[in-house]
């Protein structure tokens, strides 16, 4: 009997040692779970303040803004995406695009840093590449309007007018009436020698967009294309 209540007396210390245990463990994911949770909330704060920053154009106090975030939750995809586009603003294209693949490295599914990539490899002159990331963003989100007009004026910029056309088509689709579709629209349509529809898009977008310079600029630049 001594034995067995000695056993039992085992068996009983055993289990609310194990039982303290369990609950230390869960304490300190708790507490990690808590510091983490802290960490990100700071970092949500410092970047609300750059994007602060970055609608003034203020893109280098910005910047430091997003340093911070991601030097507080280096995890954060977020605050690497608006740090490229930041850098993307100030033509710091090979710049932008690095936290754009550190954004995508993060988030796979984050059809936003493909858009502004594709943008990015755009701007330097590499169409091909935009043409890819346009394409991986429409393929996460098949009703990305943005995505469609991206890829329709790289389509176009690299003499594809027919694939262009269909992009802009598809863009306007879901995104009736938005003057950047219709302006690459325009370009598409002059490409394939269909000036006047291109003429009818630059009108459209104008007047519905009237009060912008660009659309004067535009039609400028097309005066001696018609």
């Amino acid at each position: 009997m001594k034995q067995f209540r000695a056993t039992m007396l085992s068996c009983l210390v055993a289990v609310i040692f194990a039982a303290c245990a369990a609950t230390q463990s869960s304490d300190e994911s708790d507490m990690q779970a808590a510091a983490q949770n802290a960490r990100l909330r700071t970092a949500v704060d410092v970047l609300r303040s750059g994007v602060a920053h970055a609608e003034k154009n203020d893109y280098d106090r910005a910047i430091q803004d997003y340093d911070e975030a991601i030097r507080v939750a280096p995890d954060y995809a977020l605050a690497y995406y608006n740090r490229g586009v930041a850098y993307q603003n100030k033509g710091a294209y090979d710049r932008a695009i690095q936290d754009y693949d550190e954004a995508i490295w993060l988030n796979p599914a984050y059809s936003k840093a493909y858009l502004n990539r594709g943008l990015a490899y755009r701007l330097k002159g590499d169409n091909d590449q935009a043409i890819r990331d346009y394409s991986e963003a429409i393929r996460i989100d098949p009703a990305y309007a943005k995505a469609y007009n991206g890829r329709c004026w790289a389509y176009g910029l690299s003499r594809r007018p027919h694939e262009a056309l269909k992009d802009c088509n598809e863009s306007l689709r879901l995104h009736p009436h938005r003057p950047a579709t219709l302006d690459s629209r325009a370009l598409a349509y002059w490409l394939l020698g269909e000036y006047d529809e291109a003429r009818k898009d630059l009108v459209r977008a104008r007047d519905i967009d009237p009060q912008s310079p660009f659309w004067r600029d535009r039609f400028r630049e097309f005066e001696g294309m018609f």
